[in-house]
């Protein structure tokens, strides 16, 4: 199984989970909750799975992506550092 098959498979499922729970608590905002609390202004529906699912998974790799070549650079100033 693929990363972005499974952060689906994931956020699928708690997107589930976080649906069913009716009234969600708005003073435990996270990003998941927040996707799934949007509404369109006009007819207020709320936006599809998948729709929740990429964003989401955009998220998570925009933050593995960051943290990468944050830890990266530590390494390199450091080494540079010791020479």
């Amino acid at each position: 199984m693929t990363m972005v098959a499974t952060v689906r498979k994931v956020v699928t499922l708690a997107t589930g989970e976080l649906r069913l729970a009716t009234p969600y608590d708005a003073g435990e905002q996270d990003l998941l909750g927040s996707l799934i609390a949007v509404r369109d202004p006009e007819t207020g529906v709320p936006i599809a799975g998948d729709e929740v699912c990429d964003q989401c998974a955009t998220m998570i790799f925009a933050g593995y992506e960051t943290t990468s070549r944050l830890l990266f650079l530590g390494v390199l100033s450091t080494d540079a550092r010791s020479r």
